[in-house]
């Protein structure tokens, strides 16, 4: 498994890529999205429709890493879910 990053303009996207079974190929899945806004990191999540929604239960920070931290802990089970999860991109 590896974490990357990719950063579109506006926000910074951390995915998760594992390994396919066949090996050749990596399936990808969106984990969280940071925004910089007015100077502080939100956080938002994936919903039921594919759509990024603020998570309300981290509030924001202008420290990023404390935001990378709150995703990495997830109390709330919202970016680390166990089952069928990853799409090929």
């Amino acid at each position: 498994m590896r974490l990357k990053y990719v950063w579109d303009g506006k926000a910074m996207i951390l995915f998760e890529e594992r390994s396919h079974s066949h090996g050749r190929q990596w399936l990808c899945s969106a984990i969280a999205q940071f925004r910089l806004e007015h100077n502080q990191w939100n956080v938002y999540a994936l919903n039921a429709s594919h759509d990024w929604v603020p998570v309300k239960s981290i509030a924001p920070s202008p420290d990023f890493e404390r935001q990378l931290e709150q995703v990495e802990l997830d109390p709330e089970g919202i970016f680390w879910p166990t089952g069928d999860w990853a799409e090929t991109f």
